[in-house]
């Protein structure tokens, strides 16, 4: 099963009945796919029909091996790939330079662009975000920080 995007058989997001998922996320100017080799048909597939090979062929992310990803030429650049399966591993694959790296993905997230790696380090922008409502604050010159409203992560903030 999967949700299509610009045409029929592109897939964003697919899921088969053993429990292998993945997600298409937008990766252009970053990734670069390899270029098409003859000698590697048998395991070579286009970006755009990579969820759907995956989860019609493959039950674990262990199973991928020596995968080829080559550019179809719709013109919006590369994706990368978030692959997770029933036994909780998730990986995210980027091609960059044209050489696939599989990243283990331990805290289960993944946007468009940019890289992972670089997703990764901004989540330390956030350590000191907390779940429930942020109040209100106090700074330098009796300046008052509210938040915009319900929902709002709670920063905490030094105590001076």
């Amino acid at each position: 099963m999967g949700i299509g995007v610009l045409k029929d058989n592109l897939l964003a997001e697919a899921v088969n009945e053993k429990g292998l998922v993945g997600e298409l996320f937008y990766f252009p100017n970053y990734g670069v796919y390899e270029e098409y080799n003859p000698k590697f048909n048998a395991t070579t597939i286009e970006d755009g029909q990579f969820l759907s090979w995956v989860v019609a062929n493959f039950a674990t992310i262990e199973e991928l091996e020596n995968i080829h990803v080559v550019p179809y030429g719709r013109g919006f650049g590369t994706a990368h790939f978030r692959l997770a399966d029933a036994t909780g591993r998730q990986v995210v694959i980027e091609y960059l330079d044209g050489t696939p790296t599989v990243f283990e993905n331990k805290v289960g997230v993944v946007t468009n662009a940019p890289s992972f790696e670089f997703q990764m380090l901004n989540l330390n922008n956030c350590v000191n975000i907390m779940p429930g409502p942020a109040p209100a604050h106090k700074i330098a010159h009796d300046v008052e920080l509210r938040p915009f409203g319900a929902g709002s992560a709670r920063w905490v903030f030094p105590v001076t």
